[in-house]
């Protein structure tokens, strides 16, 4: 359904290696490599890992990543520290040992993600970071400033938003993610989000894989992204907070000409425009999940087309 592949492709960015997965290096990157053979695999994102692991990355992709001139690379999200400038050398090495037809299969870093809590910091990643590369700044949820968005606005930068963790307190309330997606669209930035998406609506959910984990209100990914995707093309804030702190997966409704919330609708090409323009994805630890509990929404939600 035209909708449905247009709000999903390349949504998740496969972020095993993180809590509350916490996958070893082999495990998370035989599980994209699988992934990739999915028939749902349109969903499927970058592979998201630290820089401080490329070369662990290196050894256990090997006999993985792919090979030959029309080979399909690997597309890697690194996460930088505060030692960004010691850390992008590993990457262009990373990119040139990588390269289509290399022995060592084809795998391509194109986006990097850093926290920055000030302009001052997001000028010296611009200065410093090579052209080729989307750099998605993490925004502390304290540090919503004018300023930084400004900072942050322009060719290949983009925002970051952590919208969870495995601890209660770490998701931010509704009202601050509208507020970060209504500074995203006012300065013209898109945005990726991270943490606790790994569910389909909000609702209360573990906060862990471990037996008898405490359990918290969730975020749910369609919440976040129907409710930019409403933003995006001018929904009033209220109606954008609402969505995102729906609760009833009936209430979204998909069928070819687009999605509809409650008595909301944006169609297939808005749904397009804003996922390419704004909305880009989000990471998860866990990929099955967020797809299978979507394909179990649609089997109930979705109107066949005529």
């Amino acid at each position: 359904m035209e909708s449905i592949n247009r709000l999903t492709h390349g949504l998740v960015d496969y972020a095993g290696l993180f809590p509350p997965a916490g996958l070893g290096m082999a495990q998370a990157v035989s599980n994209y490599s699988d992934y990739r053979r999915r028939p749902d695999a349109g969903m499927l994102g970058r592979f998201v890992l630290p820089a401080s692991r490329l070369d662990e990355f290196a050894d256990a992709a090997a006999e993985h990543l792919p090979r030959g001139t029309h080979a399909e690379p690997w597309l890697l999200a690194v996460l930088l520290t505060d030692k960004f400038e010691d850390e992008i050398p590993a990457i262009l090495k990373f990119n040139c040992s990588h390269w289509v037809d290399s022995p060592s299969g084809h795998a391509l870093i194109d986006t990097v993600e850093i926290k920055a809590s000030r302009p001052e910091s997001v000028a010296q990643i611009r200065k410093t970071l090579p052209d080729f590369y989307r750099a998605f700044i993490e925004i502390p949820p304290d540090q919503q400033s004018p300023d930084l968005f400004s900072a942050i606005r322009g060719a290949t930068f983009s925002a970051k938003i952590r919208t969870g963790g495995t601890e209660e307190n770490a998701f931010p309330p509704g009202s601050a993610i509208v507020e970060f997606m209504k500074a995203c669209r006012h300065h013209g930035i898109a945005f990726k989000a991270t943490a606790g998406l790994h569910h389909v609506v909000c609702s209360s959910y573990p906060l862990t894989y471990q037996p008898g984990s405490a359990s918290a209100e969730m975020f749910g990914f369609l919440n976040i992204f129907a409710a930019a995707i409403f933003l995006f093309h001018g929904s009033p804030d209220a109606d954008v907070l609402a969505v995102i702190q729906e609760r009833d997966p009936s209430a979204f409704v998909f069928d070819e000409n687009g999605m509809r919330w409650r008595s909301s609708s944006v169609s297939a090409a808005q749904i397009d425009r804003a996922r390419k323009e704004f909305a880009i994805s989000f990471g998860s630890c866990s990929f099955t999940e967020p797809v299978e509990e979507f394909a179990r929404l649609l089997a109930h939600t979705s109107t066949p087309s005529a």
